[in-house]
Formats: structure tokens, C-alpha cells, sequence
């Protein structure tokens, strides 16, 4: 959508999650679906943890430790998002899942724009921002 003089807003789905205590979002169009799984669920192997996903392995990470947050909830049952990167799908352990949301995308102004894994932020009707997770670059 463009406005006015060259600004341009764009709109996006998110599905937002719940990560080391902060309220974050993730493009819908990346979210192939969603899982409640107990921590033993997942399989270990010595580059990574694995969660079963439909026929596959899929790569498992703690989206917290990998935005280096403070872990938000102790191990046990816990969502999984699975997502589509660059590198294939990967799954996202949260502390929840909170809903999808439309909001208006937000580009980031500098320092943050260096901050990587991040596409931008929103704010929500209730007046609280909202980072977008870039997950291709926070997985680089």
C-alpha cells in the first residue's frame, strides 16, 4: 500500500508468540503449523535437536536462546512453531502462543536495523510494540 509522498506501508499476518517473557511476532505466510510437545520429545544428536514433524527431522531450536533472552518457562510440554527458512524447515520452541494478528510493518531506524533476525516492528492495538522476526537471518 503506498501513501502519500513514496511512504509505503505494508501490512502482514502474524502469529504472535511468547519468548523469554517478550511478545513477539512471526510472518504467517513462513508458519507451516504449530505442535505441543514435551522437551524429551525431542530427538538429540550432536549438531542439533530434531523434532518430528509430519514424514521429517526438522532442526529444533529455543527461540529465546537464540534472541538470547532469559528462558522464559522451566522445560516440559511446550509449543513448537514450524517454520519455512532458507535452509528448510525449522521448529521454534516458545513459551505460548498468544494469536495471529494483522499489523502494519515497520522498518527498523539504526541501531536496531543491525540487530539480526529482526524485520521490524509493530504496534498493537493495546499500544504495545511488537518486534517481526526475520527467522532466515536469525538462523544465519
Amino acid at each position: 500500500v503506498h501513501v502519500g509522498q513514496g511512504v509505503r506501508i505494508e501490512l502482514v499476518q502474524l502469529l504472535l508468540v511468547r519468548a523469554g517473557g517478550e511478545v513477539l511476532g512471526l510472518p504467517i505466510t513462513k508458519v507451516l503449523g504449530a505442535v505441543e510437545l514435551p522437551e524429551g520429545a525431542l530427538q538429540r544428536s550432536p549438531s542439533a535437536d530434531l523434532l518430528s514433524y509430519g514424514q521429517q527431522l526438522v532442526p529444533a531450536h529455543d527461540l529465546a536462546r537464540l534472541l538470547e533472552l532469559p528462558p522464559g518457562t522451566p522445560p516440559g510440554t511446550r509449543p513448537w512453531v514450524v517454520m519455512e527458512s532458507e535452509e528448510g524447515t525449522v521448529a521454534l520452541g516458545v513459551e505460548a502462543l498468544l494469536g495471529q494478528e494483522e499489523a502494519v510493518l515497520k522498518a527498523l531506524s539504526r541501531p536496531l536495523d543491525r540487530v539480526a533476525g529482526l524485520a521490524g516492528v509493530t504496534i498493537l492495538g493495546n499500544g504495545r510494540p511488537v518486534f517481526i522476526l526475520d527467522v532466515p537471518r536469525l538462523l544465519a
